[in-house]
């Protein structure tokens, strides 16, 4: 005889062959989300000692302006690329422990090739909305009410669009 799980927000279970629900808790769906979640994507995860940082007095331009568009212009996502051993990765590290210092850092997610779990898009609108739960309480409640009113956005195959409109985008604009 097999054993069929179900997994929704609503806690259905088949355990030994008793078929229960119960309703979850925020608590539950948070720690559902957690389990989601990309460890160590965060800027300053031991995975990722020792930190990448610009060295004192090394790319003051590039951090200051990036830090001028992120603080004092609408402007709250900001794209720059450039080749491998560019600086990226110190340049990113740099700025967002000079936010995390004002308290100005919502979130993070810094890829990698080496971790499944931060190699590709799969995880990373659930982490960056995990992180900004943590900090705003208002913006965990709207992220457990969307999961609980969809709880196909915790599936890697749901939409990143979607994922980020419910978990980022719509949690941020309730601040």
């Amino acid at each position: 005889m097999s054993a069929t799980f179900l997994a929704s927000t609503t806690g259905w279970s088949n355990v030994g062959g008793v078929l229960g629900a119960r309703s979850l808790s925020d608590d539950d769906v948070w720690r559902m989300l957690a389990h989601q979640i990309a460890p160590g994507a965060e800027y300053n995860s031991p995975e990722r000692q020792p930190f990448p940082m610009c060295l004192p007095g090394t790319r003051v331009k590039a951090l200051d302006t990036l830090e001028t568009v992120l603080t004092q212009t609408d402007r709250k996502v900001v794209w720059f690329f450039g080749g491998p051993g560019s600086g990226k990765s110190s340049i990113a590290y740099s700025i967002a422990d000079r936010l995390r210092s004002q308290n100005r850092l919502a979130a993070t997610f810094f890829f990698s090739r080496k971790h499944l779990n931060r190699s590709n898009t799969d995880r990373v609108f659930l982490t960056i909305g995990y992180q900004i739960g943590l900090l705003h309480h208002q913006a965990k409640s709207r992220i457990i009410r969307a999961i609980r009113h969809d709880p196909t956005l915790l599936e890697s195959h749901k939409s990143r669009g979607d994922q980020l409109e419910r978990l980022v985008a719509e949690p941020l604009r309730s601040l």
